[in-house]
């Protein structure tokens, strides 16, 4: 049976830095100077000692710069807030807009000055002064302050053809506090309740919110031009008072719906900037929104009222020199809604005027036509108008074509447009000089006019009711009779197209 000699981990007195072979040789029992049998090891290498160099501990991180990580708004596209005052609130505005003189028409002689200005709408604190010229007249016109006081005279040159809403003092706009933001300031339309839905929301998310110094917000149109000012916010003690209904701040700090000032139909692109504290190695990032629009209200023209003397306008007016009650003038009042770009005229004069407002007219005192057309366009061009024509005229009594109190057949009316001595029986009953047929085409100027709305009485035998019927003096003679009764529901009476004196 064959032996086998195991030696391991034999230590060697090689101690020192170097290369090393070393050389293991056998011999045998008989022959102890030959060697039967020898190997070799490869290559030992013993490494110098190199004591290690303790190392100082790396220097801290400085603290992380706060980053803007989004920052949006909350819609792309907005509808601009409408400008347009309620029906109601535009019929309060209207009952205290104080009527101004019309530049004389030098055709009618009358002097302005002569106008009683304390209209039953007129507010009591206006006191128009007695001193004032027709030539001084300001025609400004609108809705003016309680408090306004016309100056007592005012020289020709200085008459304003402008109108519209004219406050005695004008004070510059107040200055964005850069530490403030309020949605009810800025590029608002007048008439508009401010809220903060009404303009553009911001969204906003900072990461590193502890070094975060301040905050800067602006809003440009594409052409770079400012369109929302500069506002700031200080971080620097937290979130400023003005955000905290808006901001949450944990590992970050982040905004949601913050409003803004920008309120006008236009393009807006808002830039935020961080200011970190002077320990961070970053001073200023900052970061832009998407283009957002806000589309203007598409409002169409429309003339909700023209009034002359407190009624609805018509076409036309005859008004008779000869009457023992002249009338020098007529109150025109009227109340246009449409956009913001809309444009108001009375013309021919005086011209441009507000949306609401009010006008004392001179008419002439000779046979005469004067027509005003009140015009309103919008931005778009588009055009809409009324008018109205005031014919001054000598009249002769039973001249029907310049009548001002008439009556005529309605064109619904089928028969019985008969004027009867009668109103118990029916036309065919009556004798022809007891009855007289009228026709559509024809005006029945009037003297006197008798109604019996009230009346009970009723005819036994031919069931009419006198309630029915009209007893009319007519400034003509209709075979030989002024005096006739008329059936009320086929005839209509027209007082439309006269003036009561003012």
């Amino acid at each position: 049976m064959n032996k086998r000699l195991v030696c391991k981990n034999i230590r060697t007195e090689a101690r020192q830095a170097g290369n090393y072979v070393f050389e293991l040789k056998v011999f045998s029992k008989g022959a102890e100077d030959v060697a039967t049998d020898s190997s070799k090891t490869n290559l030992v290498t013993i490494q110098p000692f190199r004591p290690r160099l303790r190392q100082s501990p790396p220097p801290p991180e400085p603290p992380k710069p706060p980053k803007i990580k989004e920052f949006f708004s909350t819609k792309s596209i907005y509808q601009e807030a409408s400008s347009l005052k309620t029906p109601t609130e535009s019929r309060r505005q209207n009952s205290q807009v104080r009527c101004q003189p019309s530049i004389p028409n030098p055709s009618t002689g009358s002097q302005p000055s002569s106008i009683n200005l304390s209209m039953r709408s007129q507010p009591s604190s206006i006191n128009p002064s007695p001193g004032v010229q027709p030539s001084s007249i300001n025609v400004s016109l609108g809705n003016q302050p309680s408090s306004i006081n016309p100056a007592p005279e005012v020289q020709p040159s200085s008459i304003n053809p402008s109108l519209g809403n004219q406050p005695s003092s004008i004070n510059p706009a107040p200055e964005v506090q850069p530490s403030s933001i309020n949605p009810s300031l800025g590029n608002q339309p007048s008439g508009v309740n401010p809220s903060p839905r009404d303009t553009i929301l911001l969204n906003w998310t900072i990461t590193n919110p502890k070094q975060l110094k301040q905050l800067k917000l602006i809003g440009r149109a594409p052409d770079g031009s400012v369109n929302s000012e500069l506002k700031r916010f200080d971080f620097s003690k937290g979130i400023p008072n003005v955000l905290k209904n808006f901001c949450n701040l944990q590992e970050e700090l982040t905004c949601k719906n913050v409003p803004t000032d920008a309120r006008t139909p236009g393009d807006y692109v808002f830039e935020i900037t961080a200011d970190s504290n002077k320990e961070s190695g970053e001073n200023t990032i900052s970061l832009k929104t998407d283009t957002i629009k806000i589309k203007p209200n598409i409002v169409p023209l429309k003339i909700v009222q023209l009034k002359v003397n407190d009624q609805a306008a018509d076409t036309k007016y005859f008004i008779p020199l000869n009457s023992s009650k002249p009338i020098r003038f007529a109150t025109i009042s009227w109340q246009v809604e449409g956009g913001k770009d809309m444009k108001i005229e009375l013309l021919p004069s005086p011209g441009k005027i507000p949306p609401v407002g009010c006008i004392i007219y001179p008419l002439s005192q000779q046979p005469s036509s004067q027509t005003l057309t009140l015009k309103g366009t919008d931005g778009a061009g588009q055009e809409i108008s009324q008018s109205v024509t005031f014919e001054t005229l000598n009249r002769r009594e039973g001249d029907a074509s310049t009548a001002v109190h008439f009556l005529r057949v309605k064109e619904t009316a089928k028969n019985d447009t008969y004027f009867k001595t009668d109103w118990r029986r029916q036309a065919e009953d009556l004798n022809d000089d007891q009855k007289y047929r009228a026709t559509l085409d024809k005006k029945y100027p009037i003297k006197t006019i008798k109604k019996f709305d009230n009346s009970e009485e009723k005819d036994s035998q031919t069931q009419e009711q006198l309630r029915d019927y009209w007893f009319v003096e007519f400034e003509n003679k209709y075979k030989g009779k002024r005096e006739w009764y008329i059936y009320k529901l086929n005839f209509e009476e027209v007082k439309c197209c006269t003036l009561n004196p003012q």
